[in-house]
């Protein structure tokens, strides 16, 4: 709502309007609508409120839903923690008089304490009952890559010069286009220069009646391909990764059964020759390229592919970083974990991820304690945590810590002190293996590709 500050000099006119029937208070004629973009790289979630009332918390390369409020005047602000705080610092503010059936994007750029925050106008889009079209804008919020031309045409349609809907440089984003619902391809060259692909979609097919905007981002340790784009559905409000066509999913295998002497991964059927070849208990791979479809995956002992000890088929989402670790659950049997990463540093903490591969005959609690810091009078940071369970993620603030490992609610270790040493923006994965001693397991550092 507007705010309106009024001097003590000023009450006896405000009274008098009220006796006589009249508000000195803005009437709202209409709505316009606003959304926010977090594009700054290395930020945790940010916040997006409008005066002291939140609206959404927005991650990079993400945007909040669209919002309609009426056509009145506002401060809408920026919130995040930084590194070391308990409470949340305001880190921009925007006052915006709302014009009716017009809508709002603010970006958010640049260094988190003071970021530079743009805001885009454009007319609100409305379709007819009936329409066939739908509605496209792209943008650049990438700091660190270069100018593109935009062509966005059915597939098969190469870039020509002339035909480029538009060149952007960051910052920027090109006015709405029109296009008829049906299949096309999003394709980004150098500037004036439409023999140099930079990033080709696969076919998107939009729908009538649909409000979308793609907008190029820095790439962050997620990524796979150097230009990435994502998409919003400002109608729904989804959004979703642009895939790059000539990019493939990636598959880390890791061997984590101790039962298990050394493994072959094939990803082929029939079995001809290994994916990965002599895998040891305790070893993973690189990130490996794998089809965007349905993969036979077959896990056999090492040389012996007549000892199928897996047969299984996995879909991997295109674009998707994907971990698969071979573990044994509390019952003995051998299963696969799938996880799919988050490998964004971040620069208000370290994340550190545990799984736990040890089928011990109980959980365990896991302890992440300051140097030399005894556990006897300290709460796991991890409580009861079960064998063969997706990867958990822990924050930490930057620092000498010591890792302990422990049977559920005691206090003896089954491993530890582990040294662990973290700075802010950290991404550390940590593995707990069997030994084959019932009192005693090892916490291992995976280092990243």
């Amino acid at each position: 709502m507007k705010r309106i500050f009024v001097a003590p000099a000023c009450l006896t006119v405000l009274v008098l309007a009220a006796c006589s029937g009249e508000t000195q208070l803005p009437e709202a004629t209409g709505e316009g609508t606003v959304r926010a973009i977090n594009a700054i790289r290395t930020s945790p979630s940010i916040s997006f409120l409008i005066e002291e009332r939140a609206i959404a918390a927005v991650d990079y390369k993400d945007a909040s839903i669209t919002t309609a409020y009426d056509d009145l005047e506002y401060t809408f602000n920026f919130e995040a923690r930084l590194a070391g705080d308990a409470e949340a610092t305001r880190i921009a503010s925007q006052f915006v008089d709302v014009v009716r059936d017009m809508s709002y994007t603010f970006l958010l750029t640049g260094d988190l304490a003071t970021p530079t925050l743009t805001v885009w106008e454009s007319a609100r889009t409305v379709f007819d009952s009936d329409a066939t079209n739908f509605q496209l804008q792209l943008a650049h919020t990438a700091a660190t890559l270069g100018n593109y031309d935009v062509y966005f045409a059915p597939p098969g349609t190469a870039p020509a010069p002339g035909q480029a809907i538009g060149t952007l440089s960051f910052g920027e984003i090109l006015p709405g286009t029109s296009f008829e619902a049906g299949d096309y391809v999003l394709t980004l060259t150098s500037a004036d220069d439409p023999g140099t692909i930079l990033f080709e979609s696969n076919t998107l097919s939009p729908q009538a009646s649909t409000e979308l905007l793609f907008s190029i981002f820095d790439p962050d340790a997620n990524d796979l391909w150097p230009v990435p784009v994502r998409g919003f559905n400002l109608t729904t409000g989804a959004s979703f990764n642009v895939v790059d066509a000539s990019i493939t999913p990636a598959v880390r295998f890791y061997h984590a059964n101790i039962d298990l002497g050394p493994i072959d991964i094939y990803v082929d059927d029939p079995l001809t020759t290994p994916l990965v070849d002599d895998q040891s208990f305790g070893g993973f791979t690189a990130d490996l390229p794998m089809p965007a479809n349905e993969v036979p995956l077959t896990f056999t002992a090492f040389d012996n592919m007549g000892s199928v000890i897996f047969d299984i088929d996995r879909t991997f989402a295109e674009g998707t970083l994907n971990h698969l670790y071979l573990v044994k659950n509390s019952s003995g049997v051998d299963v696969i974990v799938d996880h799919i990463p988050d490998r964004r540093s971040i620069e208000t903490f370290a994340k550190v991820s545990f799984l736990n591969s040890a089928a011990l005959d109980t959980n365990i609690d896991v302890y992440v304690v300051a140097r030399d810091e005894l556990i006897d009078e300290t709460n796991p940071i991890l409580f009861s945590l079960p064998v063969a369970l997706d990867p958990v993620t822990v924050t930490l603030v930057e620092g000498a810590f010591d890792v302990y490992v422990t049977r559920t609610t005691e206090k003896v270790a089954l491993a530890g002190p582990v040294p662990l040493d973290v700075v802010l923006g950290d991404v550390v994965e940590m593995i707990i293996y069997e030994t084959g001693d019932p009192v005693a397991v090892d916490v291992v550092e995976v280092p990243l590709p």
